[in-house]
């Protein structure tokens, strides 16, 4: 496919290493070409290749600052999404883009497919570097077809038959969020329909703290190519993929179901450290990544690849939006 990529007049088309396919890198062929021209004359082209390599990075094309950013993915593929059940903090940059979670620059934060553990996900995510960290810093991505694949059958078996129950106390302090953050609202009549909409259960456990559980598929089948997917956010978001010196000083404040987070098979049976490894080591097998640019804009199908973000130093500043929501409900599992 690169080679037909390759006889387009407006853009070049490559990969961003010798070892990997992910992500396609397509640059101008002409100067001060911009990104939202890009998408005007070539969405088909660039959809094609989404599906075929999972992410495409455009590097040095012009784009003109965040409001540019949100009108090219809008116009390309309908309103951006808000972020409303929130895994973790992000703040709003302006109209529907965010930053890139705001964790601490020393933490990693593992691979995940956006909000896989919600009613509906974006089906599409972008981001754009805006100011890049003077070291590190890196997107990782892994295609989780590949990450599928390559999971024993025995590991990813009770996943497929059960699902990943998500458990989550909203209790605030410093180790959780309140639920006024993570679903944006003071209201709790506001906040209870939300979760009746979306397949969440919760119980108030005081008068200001709430508990949830959602159950969700492992994996799906994607909607356009009918491949295999490992969709989920059973490793990132339990207990033994947090770093152990925190984890154990978690655990001193919490039991097991009182976490903020922590995850389950979808019957409620506890999933073992030693699975969680390898769920980890399938991703870390799978992973590839770069440095950024400033400039560059990545854009990812949402449910053929996860990413995270490795730490870094100095400032970085990558921001976000996503599109094209899908809901659980539509998939073949």
């Amino acid at each position: 496919m690169i080679s037909e990529l390759n006889k387009n007049t407006d853009f070049s088309a490559s990969f961003i290493n010798d070892q990997s396919v992910l992500p396609l890198v397509i640059t101008p062929n002409k100067e001060n070409l911009s990104l939202r021209d890009l998408f005007g004359l070539h969405k088909d082209i660039i959809d094609k290749s989404l599906l075929k390599y999972g992410g495409v990075l455009f590097r040095g094309f012009k784009l003109d600052g965040v409001d540019e950013f949100q009108s090219m993915v809008e116009e390309s593929y309908g309103n951006a999404l808000d972020y409303n059940d929130r895994a973790t903090q992000r703040s709003r940059v302006k109209g529907k883009v965010f930053t890139a979670t705001d964790y601490p620059p020393d933490q990693e934060i593992l691979l995940h497919n956006e909000s896989s553990f919600a009613a509906k996900f974006p089906r599409k995510i972008f981001f754009y570097s805006i100011e890049t960290a003077d070291q590190g810093g890196e997107t990782p991505l892994a295609d989780v077809r590949k990450v599928y694949n390559h999971l024993e059958p025995s590991i990813r078996k009770p996943f497929e038959d059960k699902g990943v129950l998500y458990v989550r106390n909203f209790t605030g302090g410093p180790f959780g969020f309140k639920w006024q953050e993570v679903y944006q609202t003071d209201d709790k009549s506001e906040m209870e329909k939300f979760c009746s909409e979306s397949d969440i259960e919760f119980e108030w456990t005081s008068e200001d703290k709430v508990k949830t559980w959602q159950k969700r598929p492992a994996t799906a089948k994607h909607p356009d190519t009918g491949e295999s997917l490992w969709i989920n956010h059973a490793t990132v978001l339990n207990v033994f993929a947090i770093e152990p010196k925190l984890r154990k000083m978690m655990l001193k404040f919490f039991k097991e179901k009182d976490l903020p987070n922590n995850t389950f098979y979808g019957d409620g049976e506890s999933i073992d450290e030693e699975t969680i490894l390898k769920l980890k080591k399938a991703y870390d097998d799978k992973t590839v990544s770069f440095l950024w640019e400033k400039g560059d804009v990545l854009m990812l199908d949402n449910m053929m690849v996860a990413h995270g973000r490795r730490p870094f130093s100095g400032t970085r500043k990558v921001v976000v939006a996503m599109a094209g929501p899908i809901a659980w409900k539509e998939l073949q599992n």
